[in-house]
């Protein structure tokens, strides 16, 4: 595995716990999961836990019985699609969520077995041994069941993505050129990416109607062993959402099984129906004209049905539009994966800033509530000896380190609120940034990181999203914090300024810096400088979207060998502006 992919030192003072959970959030790679499992097996090794074998059920997102089962047995790292039998005991440990320890003394060597539940399903170790794992071994196990159970979803949701990245790919390049409806799929000029699944389906549809000249169509995806109506048209061809519409796709009787369930299910490549014989302005419930359903395919799964008709004008549907229907869908099923696993990603990326800074964040918080164990302990003494001069003087210092405390903890929310449109409000944006170097100051000093902070004084009011300013700030310190890795010294440095109407925000480091061939590209999405396994190449990119949407300007400077310069310009705003 990449050495980028697991910065955290060996400390004596970094939990193990925060550092599967921080080498988990910056695994940025499915490839490099095997490894990364057997550095987190010899940490627990060094705990005091022996195994031989460590296997974890994971139950799948879209399966009440399907279970990705990840195995590790003497040096070994496998996954694959499983079940979880009703006579095993990993099965009655996920049903009663109790723990289970048991002896396999049938063959010539005596094993011991444990099996803890999980948020998600199980988790089992194994070790050659003739007597069963204690109860301090199972505390332990339990402990660090959050943070192996984090790590195996992290590699779930990147396999995920790769896999669906992959289908995007085959698909466009699998498209007819001749079809103009196809072309307009391939080049762009009808563009299904938006930030949410909702939409990129209200832009499936736009097309249905524009391009393919329907008279309506509608989405039903997938939801256990039905098929629910996500958004659709009424009879005027408004876009409306349609979670009532549900068809079951194994019903009791076969006479309601439908032919878009049959799509759902896999059984049926198409439906297409000629059925122009009704009147113009026929009920809804019982006169659809032409229409056509086709599956939404994501590589081998499928996802749910795309759906279009000609209700009012009952014009037949023809073979070219059918196929151009069959492109959309699965352009469209790729699209709404993408936006879901690109969400989980984010949510992690954001995440991965509060993964790396946890040992630091504890370090910080364990003096000022040591100073008021100290404080309120002392108070007792004095109240004997009635010396009230430093009592007052005691309480004072436990409010200060109370505060301390409570700063600290509130800064955790610059970065790790869920965000609205309506976050945007006006704050000072020093203040935002001491808020955000709360978080990541043990964090520089455990990687001997020279911290310069540089703020201008007076206020710099800012109207913009706090959480969205956070999160590139923390994007930019984790990205200075990898480029000095090698320098000697390593320094970043943090400034702000006014300039003119505008309020900037400066994140320079000595690192390695960026090549003349790459700075062209450093926000463009998905590329990275960084090695293979450290970055996803979401984070500038993203960065820069959000400036943008904050009204101001992400730019780079940078001299190969000599560190690179961060800039964002935020418009200013004055005091009774707002």
């Amino acid at each position: 595995m990449n050495q980028a992919i697991s910065p955290i030192e060996d400390k004596d003072e970094v939990d193990l716990t925060c550092w599967i959970q921080a080498a988990a959030l910056r695994m940025e790679n499915d490839a490099d999961f095997p490894e990364l499992l057997l550095q987190v097996v010899d940490r627990i090794k060094a705990a005091g836990l022996q195994v031989y074998a460590l296997s974890i059920y994971l139950l799948a997102a879209e399966s009440k019985s399907d279970w990705l089962h990840y195995t590790l047995s003497r040096g070994e790292v496998s996954w694959l699609q499983d079940e979880l039998y009703e006579d095993g005991a990993e099965f009655g440990v996920h049903d009663t969520k109790e723990a289970q320890s048991w002896l396999d003394t049938q063959s010539e060597t005596a094993v011991a077995y444990l099996c803890v539940p999980t948020s998600t399903g199980v988790l089992t170790i194994a070790d050659e041994r003739a007597e069963p794992f204690s109860d301090e071994q199972q505390a332990l196990l339990q402990t660090l069941v959050p943070a192996i159970e984090m790590l195996v979803i992290r590699h779930r949701d990147l396999a995920a993505y790769a896999v669906v990245n992959e289908a995007y790919l085959q698909t466009r390049s699998r498209l007819i050129n001749s079809n103009p409806d196809l072309m307009a799929l391939q080049d762009g000029s009808f563009d299904l990416s938006a930030e949410s699944v909702d939409e990129v389906a209200q832009n499936m549809l736009e097309f249905i109607t524009q391009r393919l000249q329907l008279d309506r169509g509608g989405i039903f995806l997938r939801d256990g062993d039905i098929l629910r109506g996500f958004w659709g048209m009424d009879e005027e061809g408004a876009i409306i959402a349609i979670p009532n519409t549900i068809f079951p796709l194994y019903p009791e009787e076969n006479k309601e099984l439908t032919h878009i369930a049959l799509i759902a299910r896999g059984e049926k490549q198409y439906y297409l129906t000629q059925d122009l014989a009704a009147d113009v302005g026929g009920s809804i419930s019982h006169d659809f004209g032409a229409n056509v359903a086709v599956p939404m395919r994501v590589g081998g799964r499928i996802i749910g049905a795309l759906a279009g008709d000609n209700f009012v004008n009952k014009r037949p549907i023809s073979y070219d539009q059918m196929q151009a229907l069959m492109v959309l869908a699965n352009q469209g099923a790729v699209m709404i994966e993408m936006v879901k696993l690109q969400k989980k990603l984010i949510e992690s990326n954001k995440m991965a800033s509060i993964g790396v800074m946890s040992s630091g964040i504890a370090h910080e918080l364990s003096q000022p509530l040591a100073a008021i164990l100290l404080k309120t302990q002392l108070i007792p003494r004095l109240i004997e000896k009635k010396k009230y001069a430093l009592i007052k003087k005691t309480g004072e210092d436990v409010v200060t380190q109370t505060l301390r405390a409570k700063k600290i903890i509130d800064s955790l929310r610059v970065i790790s609120r869920e965000e609205r449109d309506e976050d945007r409000e006006k704050c000072d944006l020093n203040s935002l940034v001491e808020d955000v170097l709360t978080l990541f100051m043990d964090g520089f000093k455990l990687s001997n990181v020279n911290l310069e902070l540089m703020l201008t004084t007076g206020e710099m009011l800012v109207f913009v999203s706090p959480v969205q300013i956070g999160q590139v700030l923390s994007a930019l310190l984790i990205n200075a914090q990898d480029a000095v890795e090698n320098s000697n010294p390593k320094k970043v440095i943090v400034r702000t300024d006014r300039v003119n109407d505008s309020i900037v925000l400066e994140v320079s480091d000595n690192g390695c810096g960026i090549s003349k061939n790459s700075i062209g590209r450093i926000f463009d999405p998905f590329y990275t400088t960084k090695s293979v396994g450290k970055g996803t190449g979401l984070g500038l990119s993203l960065g820069y979207s959000m400036i943008q949407e904050n009204g101001g300007k992400l730019t780079v400077s940078s001299e190969e060998g000599k560190g690179a310069k961060f800039r964002v310009v935020i418009p200013a705003i004055n005091e009774g502006c707002l």
